[in-house]
């Protein structure tokens, strides 16, 4: 396990706690701190004489997350991988029922489940119900999942990833910034296996902070990284999975971004599809009700929309529809 930390002392010591705590056995859990000007590496270093098996390593300046991230990863051992954030936390059980499924199916590129959301002193639960029960999907069945979701459902605070198969797909490129981690999460769906728990495993903290979330919001930035990404994506070492890219088209939470620079540009043009179109007048339409209705009222109708996802997937699985592994 690797966990970057700049300056979130507020979180940390939850976040260590958590992972600590968790009932699976022989975790490795490195830290990079990132040049932390507050607490935290005096937490952390608390944290490492209680638990041998938590490890520090401390850039001498400040680099960002990826590069965080990867130090940790090349000082990492064993088959798999989970990258945590130093201001989420796991739920307990996270590890031991992720790695049931992980070491049921070895083949398969990552496990991942549902989280909570952890936003002004208020939870809730976010849930994909994408089957009724744990479930290994192929490719193929993995973009037709894809193409339900305008982003992606691999949640990646509940991502456990196969190391391996992490690396030969790229790790995390600096170049690719907030959108690193969710990219090489689609790569490995698409070019193995993927296990899904339809459980909360983690917690995700949403404040102010958070570097990938405020970028992501302002369109010119989040473009110009949606090129970046298609470039990549296109690139010969995808060739196998370029296919799935240009049916799923994953690479924004802000669908209505990533239509308008794949209509900017006709090199692009592979990656339009009717799930594109779809998910970019969802988002314009959501972009204009949040401008109007008051913020309450749309996160009731997130709650509704997902409990009525529930009652969908509970009415497949008493006709038979729904099938797990």
């Amino acid at each position: 396990m690797v966990m970057p930390n700049f300056n979130y002392s507020a979180y940390i010591g939850e976040a260590l706690s958590a992972m600590a705590e968790q009932s699976y056995p022989s975790l490795d859990i490195i830290v990079v701190d990132d040049a932390s000007t507050d607490d935290s590496v005096r937490i952390i270093e608390s944290f490492i004489r209680k638990y041998p098996f938590i490890r520090l390593i401390r850039n001498e300046k400040n680099m960002g997350v990826n590069h965080s991230f990867n130090v940790g990863i090349r000082a990492a051992t064993g088959d798999y991988l989970y990258c945590a954030a130093s201001d989420d936390k796991v739920l307990p059980g996270f590890f031991e029922r992720s790695m049931a499924m992980l070491e049921k199916n070895p083949s398969a590129g990552l496990s991942c489940g549902d989280i909570a959301i952890l936003e002004d002193g208020k939870s809730r639960d976010i849930r994909l119900h994408l089957c009724d029960g744990p479930t290994f999907f192929p490719p193929e069945r993995s973009v037709k999942v894809f193409e339900k979701f305008g982003f992606t459902p691999v949640l990646g605070n509940t991502a456990i990833l196969k190391l391996p198969y992490f690396l030969e797909a790229g790790g995390y490129m600096p170049e690719l910034k907030w959108s690193a981690d969710s990219f090489v999460y689609n790569v490995l769906s698409f070019r193995y296996r993927f296990c899904y728990i339809p459980e909360v495993l983690s917690v995700a903290r949403v404040h102010g902070q958070q570097f990938g979330r405020t970028m992501a919001s302002q369109s010119r930035h989040e473009r110009e990284l949606i090129r970046k990404i298609m470039d990549v994506a296109m690139e010969p070492r995808y060739s196998d999975v370029l296919p799935s890219f240009r049916k799923t088209a994953p690479f924004s939470s802000h669908s209505f971004d990533t239509f308008m620079v794949v209509m900017g540009d006709r090199k692009y043009r592979g990656f339009l599809s009717l799930k594109l179109i779809r998910y970019a007048i969802d988002d314009l339409v959501r972009r204009n009700a949040l401008a109007i209705i008051p913020l309450p009222i749309t996160r009731a109708l997130q709650r509704f929309f997902n409990l009525l996802r529930g009652f969908k997937m509970r009415v497949r699985k008493m006709f038979g529809g729904s099938k797990h592994a």
